[in-house]
């Protein structure tokens, strides 16, 4: 199982939205059995939300698509990302 790529408009970001569609794809994961998946990451911007949403990444692809353009890899547990 894959989600391929999720953006929110730059028009609605910084509204919720973004987090709003993380706890819908959580649910759905828990829902079907998925314990774990990976989020992999190449653009900069993006990459430091999702370091200080999930902290450092397990694997760092260091100047992989450019110089100081690395690509990032997190392994994170749904059980994590659940709150009642």
């Amino acid at each position: 199982m894959e989600v391929g790529t999720v953006f929110v408009h730059p028009d609605f970001q910084r509204n919720g939205v973004g987090n709003l569609l993380l706890k819908a794809i959580y649910y759905t994961m828990q829902k079907n059995g998925i314990k774990e998946f990976c989020l992999d990451c190449g653009y900069n911007s993006a990459q430091k939300i999702w370091k200080r949403k999930f902290g450092a990444p397990d694997y760092l692809f260091k100047d992989y698509w450019d110089k100081g353009h690395d690509h990032m890899i997190w392994r994170i547990k749904v059980s994590d990302c659940i709150t009642e």
